[in-house]
C-alpha cells in the first residue's frame, strides 16, 4: 500500500512540474505571438506605404520632381532666383 501511495505521489509530482513548465511555455509563445502580429502589422503598413511609393515614381509629377532635383528643366521654362 505504501509503495502504491509513493508511486502516485511521485507520478502527482512529476504532473505538476509537466502542466506548470507548460504553463510558463504557453506564457512564453503568447507573448512571441503578440510581437510577431505587432510587427506584422509593421511590416503590412510598410509595405502599403512601399507599394503607394512604387505607384508614385511611375506618374509624371514624379519625374519632374527628380529632374528639377538634378536641375533640369524644360527648353521653354524660365527660373527666377532671388536677388542676393
Amino acid at each position: 500500500m505504501l509503495l502504491i501511495a509513493c508511486v502516485i505521489l511521485i507520478f502527482g509530482v512529476v504532473l505538476f512540474r509537466s502542466i506548470s513548465g507548460s504553463k510558463e511555455q504557453l506564457a512564453t509563445l503568447q507573448a512571441t505571438e503578440q510581437e510577431l502580429s505587432e510587427q506584422l502589422a509593421e511590416q503590412e503598413e510598410r509595405s502599403a506605404a512601399l507599394e503607394e511609393q512604387r505607384v508614385y515614381v511611375k506618374t509624371k509629377a514624379y519625374v519632374e520632381e527628380a529632374a528639377k532635383k538634378i536641375g533640369l528643366i524644360y527648353p521653354n521654362e524660365v527660373i527666377f532666383k532671388p536677388a542676393e
